[in-house]
């Protein structure tokens, strides 16, 4: 008699579900059970651009066909402006499909998936913990103390407030205030709400405006051409405390994702809205306010991240426990890139429970070698973080400071440097983009993509291997 792993998946985000998309497709005698602590309609608030790993995801969980429906054509468009001046900084450009995509939309195919499939996924269940059994499985606690289940594999996606994580990591600093505060939020409509320069920067795709220590960012996520909805995102400057910048707002802090959304109309939306505004001050262009004029709702909250020093358990206690840590559980690394890189730790667990026979057949348990396998994964995906975080900071940090000694606004690439040879070389480097994109635009390479668009080779690759037709490119 063959027993059916049981197989479950703690935090329905994107990874979480991309993760259960792809087991459910490629493990279908397994049982595999999604359990998440929020409502089924949480808010997700903006887009995703999924990279070649994100778009092969798709592929492996069988939904690739469903992209169109949920990403907005000609979407990969970018283009960087300083904070005064109609001449870009620079233009990015591909030549493959990245186009924009509504992540509430991604995350609702993924779901799809997994329930036509005739697994479940379990909505307002606050998993508090887990522990072995003496059988060599693992139970899921909930936060009164009674056992949900008992499962031969856990992942544990439960993002940046995981209570499970450290069960596999040892992290010194923890969660902390990184001393950014996101102020971001939605324009339903830009075309409405905003002025006609403004939307002839913004056209279908992204459009910046960049300084020292200011930067604004408007990003198309509607996949319908109608739904005109566009993400907000603002840097506040850099704090040293939690809520500093709420207290000069006048607002309340928020304690849920949901309490902190401000809505056109609330009070302290008109606050938040005239703070933005003296903010921004003379240091942007007027065409720059009129986003601030057209938004719709905001949030305002402090960026939190796990620590730098965060490492991978090796005692056996830990090691032998059949339970992996997936996504922003593992190592949040703050806003910008954490979606992808945790599909891209579905796609490489998935990979290794799909080679041979991961579990016994005769009793369901994880196998001593399907084990070791996502330990090794496990310990890639946190180096993969370890070095994105990294080259976020050092890419990032004249974007961050405020110097009042300093003028924010840079009309080239070498005013964000104060040594000679690094304003050398980044001014050599935007004189190179500027060529390329004059090439490119002449090519018709920055239209951005749609179906016809060549695929990432990655992505084609994996097409091949699942069995789907290739599209014809243009």
């Amino acid at each position: 008699m063959i027993v059916a792993p049981r197989i479950a998946v703690v935090g329905a985000g994107i990874g979480g579900l991309a993760l259960g998309a792809i087991l459910t497709r490629k493990l279908p005698k397994a049982k595999v059970t999604i359990l998440e602590r929020s409502h089924t309609n949480r808010d997700e608030g903006y887009g995703l651009d999924l990279d070649e790993h994100g778009q092969e995801a798709l592929v492996r969980a069988g939904v690739d066909h469903r992209f169109w429906e949920v990403s907005r054509l000609r979407s990969d468009t970018w283009n960087t402006f300083p904070l005064k001046g109609s001449e870009p900084l620079f233009t990015k450009f591909t030549r493959t499909r990245e186009a924009e995509s509504n992540r509430a939309g991604i995350r609702d195919i993924f779901i799809d998936a997994i329930q036509e499939r005739g697994s479940s996924i379990e909505f307002e269940h606050h998993v508090a913990d887990v522990r072995p059994t003496d059988n060599k499985a693992v139970e899921i606690v909930a936060h009164d103390g009674s056992v949900i289940g008992e499962y031969d594999l856990v992942f544990d996606a439960c993002g940046l407030h995981s209570p499970l994580r450290t069960h596999r990591v040892t992290d010194p600093i923890g969660k902390h205030f990184t001393g950014r505060t996101l102020i971001h939020g939605v324009i339903n409509s830009p075309e409405e709400s905003t002025c006609p320069q403004l939307v002839k920067r913004l056209g279908e795709g992204t459009v910046l405006a960049v300084g020292r220590g200011y930067f604004i960012i408007l990003q198309r996520f509607g996949a319908d051409f109608e739904d005109k909805r566009t993400a907000f995102f603002y840097h506040a400057g850099l704090q040293e405390k939690d809520g500093a910048i709420q207290e000069e707002m006048g607002i309340t802090e928020s304690t849920s994702r949901e309490s902190g959304i401000l809505r056109r109309g609330d009070d302290d939306f008109v606050k938040a809205q005239e703070w933005l505004h003296d903010d921004m001050g003379n240091f942007f262009d007027p065409l720059w306010h009129t986003a601030i004029d057209g938004l719709d709702r905001v949030t305002v909250r402090g960026d939190y991240s796990h620590g730098s020093e965060t490492k991978l358990r090796t005692d056996s206690e830990s090691t032998t426990l059949p339970f992996v840590c997936c996504g922003d559980s593992l190592r949040n690394i703050g806003l910008g890139g954490g979606g992808n890189l945790a599909i891209q730790d579905a796609l490489g667990y998935s990979k290794v429970l799909s080679k041979g026979e991961p579990f016994d057949p005769e009793t369901g348990r994880l196998t001593t070698n399907a084990l070791e396998a996502l330990r090794e994964e496990e310990a890639e995906a946190l180096k993969r973080k370890q070095e994105h975080y990294k080259r976020q900071v050092n890419s990032q940090g004249m974007m961050h400071v405020r110097d009042p000694k300093v003028d924010p606004n840079c009309t080239r690439l070498g005013d964000f440097a104060d040594k000679w040879h690094w304003r050398f070389l980044l001014n050599a480097g935007g004189n190179l983009l500027h060529a390329a994109t004059k090439f490119a635009e002449w090519k018709g390479w920055t239209e951005g993509s749609d179906e016809t668009t060549v695929l990432h080779p990655q992505v084609l690759q994996a097409m091949k291997e699942e069995g789907i037709p290739l599209p014809d490119a243009k």
